[in-house]
């Protein structure tokens, strides 16, 4: 019988394994109180959402999971009306609610945004990425110190300029949100903003245009002042 308790106890612990070393080619995974510990065990980046119940998953989040491909990101979701004492221990008190458990950390990052697909990509993505830390911050001077953004455009187009891959797409609709409000006023994040909810929203876009256009609106995100004061604390 001690034999049989030990070999059921290998089987699941093989399980969880490969479930969290394909978590992100296969989509999102779903931990409970025993996988929990053994995916969230610091070896790698994993961002948790604590969900009311395991059907109900936050607003795209399989979007998030297609999107974090590229990254070592594991991307989790926990039943909390199954998991107390997950829920109690991580102080959950209303759903969804993200952590975003970084490789070597112990105590995870609690997301404060809302539950868009893109707004949740943005803060993994920066939280994983200096990258994307050092062009947000430049985003927030660009808004704060209007007397040096033509200085300011400059540094960005040569921090840039030696980006590859999803960094430098982000930099390169960062770099041309400045240009555009240096061109146009500050009346044209409003604008663009008003004109990229109405492309999500049309009929005719389809999901992968709809997933730019988010992502597009969420970096443009970074040059409303409001937003530029709720980065203090998150860089």
């Amino acid at each position: 019988e001690k034999d049989h308790d030990m070999s059921l106890k290998l089987i699941i612990f093989a399980l969880i394994c490969l479930s969290a070393a394909f978590a992100a080619r296969k989509g999102v995974i779903e931990l409970d109180d025993i996988s929990f510990d053994r995916v969230v065990d610091g070896s790698r980046p994993v961002l948790v959402a604590f969900v009311e119940h395991s059907w109900k998953d936050p607003t795209g989040y399989d979007e998030v999971s297609k999107d974090l491909k590229d990254t070592k990101v594991v991307v989790a979701k926990v039943d909390a009306s199954s998991n107390a004492d997950l829920k109690k221990a991580f102080n959950i008190d209303k759903m969804p609610a993200f952590l975003l458990f970084l490789s070597g950390e112990s105590n995870p990052v609690v997301y404060q945004g809302t539950e868009g697909a893109s707004d949740v990509i943005d803060f993994v993505r920066t939280q994983i990425s200096p990258t994307l830390s050092e062009l947000k911050k430049f985003a927030k001077s660009f808004v704060e110190k209007v007397p040096d953004r033509t200085q300011i455009i400059e540094t960005v187009t040569k921090f840039t300029s030696s980006l590859t891959g999803s960094d430098a797409d982000y930099g390169k609709h960062i770099l041309a949100n400045m240009k555009k409000i240096v061109e146009k006023g500050e009346d044209f994040v409003a604008q663009e903003k008003e004109r990229l909810s109405g492309l999500i929203s049309a009929k005719g876009t389809n999901e992968k245009k709809k997933s730019e256009f988010s992502r597009r609106l969420s970096i443009l995100s970074n040059f409303v002042a409001e937003k530029v004061e709720a980065l203090k604390e998150e860089l």
